[in-house]
């Protein structure tokens, strides 16, 4: 049987990923049309962190495909995680990395105190590391743990075959 609570909580997340990306596009707009005069650095990390969130978007929606669209109904695929170690991971720290450290520039701009915006830088490469080793970590666990989980005969037509032979049998 499929893990419905991981499911239900797969479609909501890539959902409000979604949701939230069409917020970040509305943003972008306005960014652009309200602060045009910007030094060109700003505008490339901001269009770089647009771009960067609808790859990582487009990543997320290639998961979901992988497990509802092509593999569906297929428990053992339930057991892989197949890019999300990387697409959520991986370059979610990234991405956090940057605009944290973007903040603490701002803050080292308006008050140059050294005790706010150095916190600030350390906490997110901390952040980035652990990201990282997260990454790598499931990634290498989810090698291990694929052959174990599920069975070969554990596919579609043998799992539910041998579900109604079961269930006959008891009735």
């Amino acid at each position: 049987m499929l893990d419905w609570a991981r499911t239900a909580l797969q479609i909501l997340g890539i959902h409000m990923n979604w949701g939230l990306e069409g917020i970040l596009l509305v943003q972008v707009y306005i960014y652009s049309a309200r602060f045009s005069s910007d030094p060109l650095r700003i505008k490339c990390l901001v269009y770089g962190v647009f771009i960067y969130e609808t790859v990582q978007a487009c990543l997320l929606v290639a998961d979901v495909f992988h497990y509802w669209v092509w593999n569906y109904g297929d428990p053992a695929v339930l057991a892989t995680l197949s890019n999300m170690w990387f697409s959520v991971l991986i370059m979610g720290g990234i991405l956090a990395t940057l605009v944290q450290c973007f903040y603490a520039w701002r803050i080292w701009n308006t008050v140059k105190h050294v005790f706010i915006s150095v916190p600030i830088i350390m906490v997110a490469f901390t952040q980035l590391a652990l990201a990282v080793t997260s990454g790598v970590k499931v990634r290498a666990w989810l090698r291990k743990v694929a052959y174990f989980v599920v069975p070969n005969s554990f596919h579609r037509r043998g799992y539910c075959q041998s579900v109604s032979r079961a269930v006959s049998h008891r009735s």
